[in-house]
Formats: structure tokens, sequence, C-alpha cells
């Protein structure tokens, strides 16, 4: 058997503010076959969607970690972002 290692591209970013989610949709639209939407809701809420062609759809909220690992969407918590090896730099 041969181990192989693949380098891949991603993004991790913490949405507490609108300017956050701004800041993923200035991202996204630089990435072929990714969108990120943000939507104010009549009730004050945000509505924010993270999907791609091939990627699985999510829904982060205010206080969550939205991450790209270059193959899929993950909204985390702070405890579950670094569970998962994450770590804010």
């Amino acid at each position: 058997m041969i181990e192989i290692t693949r380098q891949i591209t991603g993004m991790a970013k913490k949405i507490d503010t609108v300017e956050d989610a701004i800041e993923v949709i200035e991202w996204a639209q630089g990435q072929p076959g990714i969108a990120f939407t943000l939507a104010a809701r009549a009730d004050g809420a945000l509505h924010m969607q993270a999907e791609g062609v091939s990627v699985e759809t999510v829904y982060p909220t205010l206080g969550q970690w939205l991450v790209f690992d270059g193959a899929r969407f993950l909204a985390l918590s702070d405890g579950d972002y670094v569970a998962a090896g994450y770590t804010v730099v």
C-alpha cells in the first residue's frame, strides 16, 4: 500500500456579525461553484446558507464557525471547532 497526502485549500471564519458574513460572501465570489447567501428575515433574524455545486448545504448561525475543508462545509460551535482539530491563529 502507498500512502498519499493531498493538499487542499479551505477556509474558516467565525461569523459573529453581518460584516463577518460579508467577508464570507466576498470569499465565495472568488470560488468556482461555491455560494454563500445572507438574508435578513422579517422577524429580524438572519438566514445564512453556504453551498456549492457538489457541496452539501449548511445553515450557519451567528456565533458559529463556517469551515470549508476543500470538500464540504461545516457549521461548528467553538467547542466542536476545537474538537475537530482546528485552531485559531
